[in-house]
């Protein structure tokens, strides 16, 4: 198989956003499920064509984290677990799965240009999928429709909860966070805003006050990433808005609801999550109505900005850099407190106790009086 780089890539294909979810203050929930249902149609509006097949699965096939369900609605849920852990948008739209999976791609070189960025995403898309439905792809097509479906339906509900019930993690009222005109004017200057000093400016990707713990207008390496409220909306994808709430106040419950979470077993933190929470928070403030990978009010890309978060967190995980190591690590002692399983090796460290233990209770006495109890 030639590698990615010497392969034709597909052009990507006419990605101009529809509408995700429309909010305001005067949205009825009878308009609010009907602008749901909307958005989970296909690319090109159709939802007449034939369902895919819903054979059912069993819990001997490998086939992802979703057995004993149809294959339609197992495909749909690995669309929502790949937006919540690893990407809002995939890099070519639909084109991303007609070009050739290279199995041999160095994850660690998945920013060295598009063709291995694209190879990062179909290694992700397999880890959803499940081998056997990732193979079928190209000869399956509703395969690639029903994911994207998924992925649809998934940002559609994060924007309706993060609009509609969770203004209390940015420290908002309700009102605030449903008026377009409200949020520009008074929260335009956290989401990155920089004057130029001469009547204009434009949104930075870095200097954000959101992104930082101490709200720093200015990129600063040590308290990027850490800021609680980005953290708090990542607790509210994965755990429910209440259990963010109480976040808040240095509680961690656990909802006897089937979360996110315990759906798709996520028990660490992603680089896509990080990345995903922090466009998502700064998305929640801006004017914009609609989450889409280009805002239309603000001309903002927040695919682009997703971008540039992801490469900052994926270099500094395999280099290492203990700057972005320290951000895993709070947000895995923040939202996986009682977890075992981290990318920084929470599992290492638990080993190299138990080994230690295990070597102090090999140097200590044996008590001779047992053994010779034992004997009779």
């Amino acid at each position: 198989m030639s590698p990615p780089s010497q392969q034709a890539r597909p052009q990507p294909e006419d990605r101009s956003p529809s509408p995700e979810i429309a909010l305001s203050i005067t949205t009825s929930p009878s308009k609010l499920v009907k602008l749901t249902d909307i958005t989970n149609q296909e690319e090109d509006g159709s939802d007449t064509e034939s369902p895919p097949p819903k054979r059912s699965r069993t819990n001997n096939e490998e086939s992802g984290n979703y057995k004993g369900e149809t294959e339609e609605t197992q495909v749909i849920n690995a669309g929502h677990q790949f937006v919540i852990l690893y990407s809002l948008w995939l890099w070519l739209g639909a084109g991303t799965f007609k070009v050739e999976y290279d199995p041999n791609s160095n994850e660690a070189k998945h920013f060295e240009n598009e063709d291995s960025r694209v190879q990062g995403q179909l290694q992700e898309i397999k880890q959803v999928l499940g081998p056997r439905l990732f193979s079928e792809i190209s000869s399956e097509a509703w395969i690639a429709k029903v994911f994207t479906k998924g992925m649809k339906s998934q940002r559609s509900n994060t924007a309706t909860r993060l609009r509609r019930h969770c203004a209390t993690l940015f420290g908002v009222s309700d009102t605030d966070m449903l008026r377009a005109n409200i949020r520009k004017e008074k929260f335009q200057e956290c989401i990155g805003w920089v004057d130029d000093d001469h009547g204009s400016g434009l949104y930075s990707s870095v200097d954000v006050e959101i992104l930082h713990k101490d709200n720093s207008k200015s990129y600063n390496i040590k308290t990027a990433f850490l800021n609680p409220i980005i953290i708090w909306v990542f607790l509210a994808i994965i755990w429910g808005p209440t259990t963010a709430k109480e976040a808040m106040n240095g509680i961690l419950s656990n909802p006897k609801t089937d979360t996110m979470a315990r759906k798709h077993s996520i028990r660490h933190t992603t680089p896509g999550a990080i990345a995903g929470s922090v466009v998502l928070s700064r998305w929640a403030l801006f004017s914009d109505d609609f989450l889409q990978s280009v805002g239309t009010n603000t001309g903002i890309n927040y695919e682009k900005d997703f971008a540039e978060y992801l490469e900052i967190l994926v270099t500094g995980l395999w280099e290492k850099r203990k700057s972005v190591l320290n951000v895993f690590r709070e947000w895995d002692r923040i939202a996986f407190p009682n977890s075992d399983s981290s990318l920084i090796g929470r599992n290492q460290d638990t080993s190299r106790g138990l080994k230690t233990a295990l070597e102090m209770l090999k140097a200590d006495e044996i008590e001779e009086d047992a053994i010779e109890d034992e004997d009779h």
